[in-house]
């Protein structure tokens, strides 16, 4: 059964998504309006995580702009005691590249969040950074022709929020059992943020990967993001919140 499907034209294409069995997807191709059929050319996920029922809507200037729902993924009985269950994504923007290969990234608006920087610490081969209270954003890219591991993890017990290698034999992530390809003259490049459980992170502008982790009792969880391979480059900001109370203060 599709979930809640959407078709809309996009950078002088055509683009259908949906949603089925926990998994997003999308098709790209070309509407004929003499015949009313839509001719598909390629096909992919919009994110291989924690990730469901997106739609899209047209920002100001006319982007295309996706959100999605994240669902839980801890026991129902915790949400329940909770009070509450599932969060809505971070905006990301939608565009058709001239061969069908949807394309997204965070919406630039996002930048004005940000705050100081935070430390990165460098070894031979690899750059670490600490995320307190799992709240920050990070960039970071690596060497096309060289493999280099990305791992978030729990500093309490080193739990493993999510993975991503780069396998350069054959230009693409790995993520979650999925394999994202990027075209050869692409760098491997990756955009997290952290917010409290959640971690939404989009892979070379291709896909997204949202995971949910949980800190002990009301406390979010403090995590460590590690690079691993030669020629890694990295840089990370804290967020601020969008209001004194992030729901219900304007300003």
């Amino acid at each position: 059964m599709w979930e809640c499907p959407e078709f809309f034209a996009l950078d002088g294409g055509h683009v259908l998504i949906w949603s089925t069995a926990g998994k997003v997807f999308w098709q790209s191709g070309r509407l004929d309006t003499s015949t009313m059929l839509f001719h598909s050319a390629k096909t992919g996920e919009l994110d291989v995580g924690a990730y469901y029922a997106p739609k899209t809507q047209l920002g100001e200037t006319g982007q295309r702009i996706l959100w999605g729902w994240i669902p839980e993924r801890r026991p129902e009985a915790e949400y329940s005691a909770a009070g509450w269950a599932g969060v809505m994504s971070l905006p990301r923007v939608l565009h058709l590249d001239a061969d069908g290969t949807l394309r997204m990234k965070m919406l630039p608006a996002l930048n004005e969040l940000r705050g100081e920087a935070l430390p990165t610490v460098e070894s031979p081969g690899a750059v670490s950074i600490r995320f307190p209270e799992a709240n920050g954003e990070m960039e970071c890219s690596g060497a096309a022709a060289a493999g280099f591991d990305f791992v978030l993890t729990t500093v309490a017990n080193g739990t493993e929020v999510l993975k991503i290698s780069w396998l350069p034999d054959r230009h693409a992530f790995s993520a979650n059992g999925r394999e994202i390809a990027l075209s050869q003259d692409e760098t491997p490049r990756l955009h997290l943020f952290l917010d409290a459980s959640v971690a939404e992170m989009i892979l070379g502008e291709r896909t997204g990967y949202t995971a949910r982790f949980y800190g002990a009792g009301s406390g979010a969880a403090e995590l460590t993001a590690r690079i691993e391979g030669p020629g890694v480059t990295a840089s990370a900001w804290k967020v601020r919140p969008i209001s004194s109370n992030r729901l219900t203060t304007p300003g």
